[in-house]
């Protein structure tokens, strides 16, 4: 069994702004190589949220609020 590849969420961020840069624009799932994409789904969950972290993507107030609401409703 091949041990999974281990990079820090910084390291991830970093590789995501360098695509960025490479590529002029926000960077698909896509252009990703195949095999790091289950690393970014552990650490950052969705896509969108890894792009946040970088900055390449800011979220909407209204997606904000959205997103403290389920907070709240599922806080316990």
């Amino acid at each position: 069994m091949e041990k999974e590849a281990t990079y820090t969420r910084e390291e991830l961020i970093g590789i995501l702004l360098a695509e960025q840069r490479k590529l002029g624009r926000q960077p698909k799932k896509s252009d990703m190589p195949e095999e790091i994409m289950p690393i970014y789904r552990k650490v950052f969950g969705k896509w969108c949220y890894a792009l946040e972290a970088a900055g390449i993507v800011i979220p909407s107030q209204r997606t904000l609020d959205r997103r403290m609401r389920h907070k709240m409703k599922h806080r316990k």
